[in-house]
């Protein structure tokens, strides 16, 4: 079975047993200038790992709070601190860990790209400043890349992990390629579009490749 993966940051997905893993990164991460408006803040919050690899300044802060796993672990190297959670690894989920805690100030560090709807309601209840410290440029030789091998049908599944790449892979899919979500921001921009997909109850990129294995047994 072949899983082609269009990863937003470039990571390498590995390939498992039963599973040929083909990556593709159709955008390619830009590090972008930013100032710091505050000297001090309650705490900080990445929505992914990008976030984390183009910090430059830093507030001085109390906590952090990481959306994932992934970003956890870039969080604890490139800081050195042990960051908060959610149990689901969703903005959604984020949001409303950051309400539990009560964190009454937060700085995001996000993407040019980001939709900061996502981050609702915690502006009504904590003061929020959101950073776009980075951006993702469009690669189309890549982006070929991933179309010629979803309109061939060469592979089984495209595991699609960002809204963004979901509006640029859209017109190229394909019925004899099933597509899976990694999770609920991914799924509604698919929905937009009426396309038929599976999203992965763990919304990280082992979470995929086990719902993939589960769903062809």
């Amino acid at each position: 079975m072949k899983v082609l993966f269009l990863r937003p940051e470039g990571g390498e997905v590995e390939s498992v047993e039963g599973i040929e893993v083909i990556n593709v990164s159709v955008f390619r991460p830009e590090c972008l200038k930013y100032e710091l408006t505050r000297r001090e803040v309650e705490a900080l919050a990445f929505t992914s790992t990008n976030g984390v690899r183009c910090l430059d300044a830093l507030p001085k802060y109390r906590k952090v709070y990481a959306v994932g796993p992934s970003t956890a672990k870039a969080v604890r190297e490139r800081l050195k601190v042990e960051p908060f959670v959610p149990d689901e690894y969703t903005v959604k989920s984020l949001v409303d860990l950051i309400l539990r805690d009560g964190t009454k100030q937060v700085t995001f560090f996000r993407s040019m790209l980001a939709d900061e709807s996502d981050l609702d309601p915690l502006p009504r209840y904590a003061d929020v400043e959101v950073v776009k410290n980075y951006t993702l440029i469009l690669d189309d030789a890549k982006l070929k890349e991933a179309k010629e091998l979803i309109e061939d049908c060469s592979v089984d599944y495209v595991a699609i992990t960002s809204p963004s790449i979901a509006r640029v892979i859209v017109p190229y899919l394909k019925d004899c390629v099933k597509v899976v979500s990694i999770g609920p921001s991914t799924s509604r921009e698919l929905s937009k579009y009426n396309v038929k997909f599976l999203e992965s109850k763990i919304h990280t990129v082992p979470g995929i490749l086990s719902m993939i294995k589960g769903s062809e047994k």
